[in-house]
């Protein structure tokens, strides 16, 4: 959704692709800013724009992997609306063969907008594991990483506004441990300056 968010992600293929072991590596034949390419016999690459980018980018290509990061955040450049560059970008993905897959991944930002509207969208129809719009929706709540959580913090220490506390007992009746609601607490207190 920015180019700093798209520095970070080519950072991370980059790393990932620089740390395969011996025999994994494949030959690169460019390497730049957003986009690593491979020669022969792959003759793939991997890139990685911004989605404000002019032009609808991949419209016309042919993708087997398509991954929309942050989707929720995008904005819309020159009129050209998100929905816009993400119905454009999916044409150039094959239908009904093997090895094709879409991530459409985002942190919730209200709802109405257009990444709300395709959750919605891929939510299971009855008797299916997808959605009307042949995604399959999943989520991923903050309680399920291991890392979310302050090991050996008893929760009494931590900082405790009283409109947080309502929400823990329902935490709780979940499985989230005091480790975990003093992450929250934490997170809520310094990143989110106190609010829900």
């Amino acid at each position: 959704h920015d180019d700093t968010g798209c520095d970070f992600v080519f950072a991370r293929t980059k790393d990932f692709h620089e740390n395969l072991p011996e025999g994994f590596k494949r030959v690169v034949k460019k390497n730049n800013k957003k986009e690593l390419a491979y020669d022969i016999p792959h003759s793939s690459f991997l890139r990685v724009n911004v989605a404000k980018a002019r032009g609808a980018w991949g419209s016309g290509g042919d993708m087997h992997m398509l991954h929309f990061s942050e989707r929720a955040k995008w904005l819309s450049l020159r009129g050209m609306a998100a929905d816009s560059q993400v119905i454009a970008v999916l044409s150039a993905v094959p239908k009904n063969i093997f090895g094709t897959a879409v991530l459409d991944e985002s942190t919730a930002l209200g709802a109405g907008n257009p990444f709300h509207r395709a959750w919605l969208d891929a939510k299971p129809l009855v008797g299916s594991r997808y959605g009307k719009d042949g995604f399959r929706a999943m989520f991923f709540a903050w309680h399920e990483y291991p890392l979310y959580r302050d090991k050996g913090t008893k929760l009494e220490d931590v900082y405790a506004d009283p409109e947080w506390l309502e929400d823990e007992p329902a935490l709780r009746d979940i499985g989230v441990d005091d480790e975990q609601l003093a992450w929250r607490r934490r997170i809520i207190a310094l990143d989110c300056k106190g609010e829900l």
